[in-house]
């Protein structure tokens, strides 16, 4: 197991069972999981966002969406862990609305396995748990986040030095911090670098308002909320290679649901216009490259 930024030893609790394996069992396998991962938590957020009996139609486009545009199909060609970083999301907020709290907060711990992009949404469910008096949540979440850091500290007892290091060496690309953002502007002097920076500050700024401002409506608001993070921390983080766009598909499912059912007929239409562009248009773009 490498241990860098990225992926952190907290992964060997993910792909530990599969190297009991033949690697092309482990691998096969592998595939496989990912691949449900990525259809049962679009399964489980389209029954969290669901207002009346989910028709046939819906059910498959989401799972079809899921798992087969581009950016997922790429995603399983690699080991990489973020469609079991959207499963776990899913499961998550579909526990916590079910008052699951328990359960919700051990498998949130698990999300630590990719620091960057889990970080923000892990701290986003841990002030709306306090907000509506989830303690059990909150318990269980740190609880199974010390047990699982008390593993990796047996396993890799200087891992925190390591880590250290490779962060600081992807911090900063060609003397700019290196997020989706940083890397779609070019930045080559003082006064673009200090706007680069403003702009970070400022989206950390807005979704740290937004949290606080409606961390005490209810569940609808938190998914919609859970959206709204999980795409600014897509923009403000490293780029995950083959997987920073499959990070952001539970915000897309959260907000085309929402149109959905919010403008009933016109919604149904833009609901599929929209689902098409997004699944099409990049198949095409690198079908043409």
């Amino acid at each position: 197991l490498v241990v860098d930024f990225q992926n952190l030893p907290l992964t060997i609790i993910v792909f530990l069972p599969f190297t009991f394996l033949p690697i092309e069992y482990a691998e096969a396998l592998w595939r496989t999981v990912n691949i449900l991962c990525l259809i049962v938590g679009g399964i489980l957020l389209t029954l969290l966002l669901s207002h009346q009996k989910v028709s046939f139609s819906i059910m498959s486009a989401t799972a079809g969406f899921c798992s087969l545009n581009y950016y997922s199909v790429l995603c399983l060609l690699t080991n990489n862990v973020i469609p079991i970083l959207f499963l776990l999301m899913s499961i998550s907020l579909y526990l916590i609305i079910q008052n699951k709290d328990s359960l919700a907060g051990f498998l949130s711990s698990l999300i630590w396995v990719n620091l960057q992009l889990g970080s923000f949404f892990i701290l986003f469910l841990i002030i709306w748990a306090k907000q509506h008096q989830k303690i059990k949540y909150i318990r269980s979440l740190l609880a199974a986040t010390l047990f699982e850091m008390v593993i990796v500290f047996i396993i890799f007892p200087g891992w925190i030095a390591g880590y250290l290091k490779n962060l600081l060496n992807v911090v900063s690309t060609n003397g700019r911090f290196a997020s989706v953002i940083s890397q779609s502007i070019n930045c080559q002097f003082t006064q673009e670098k200090v706007f680069l920076l403003i702009i970070h500050l400022a989206l950390i700024l807005l979704l740290v308002i937004v949290w606080f401002n409606y961390r005490y409506r209810d569940e609808k608001f938190l998914l919609w909320l859970s959206a709204i993070t999980i795409l600014i921390t897509s923009l403000i983080t490293f780029p995950v290679k083959e997987g920073h766009q499959v990070f952001c598909i539970p915000a897309i499912i959260i907000t085309l649901y929402t149109w959905l059912y919010r403008w009933k007929e016109y919604g149904s239409r833009f609901f599929w216009f929209v689902s098409v562009i997004l699944f099409a248009f990049p198949w095409i773009l690198a079908m043409v490259n």
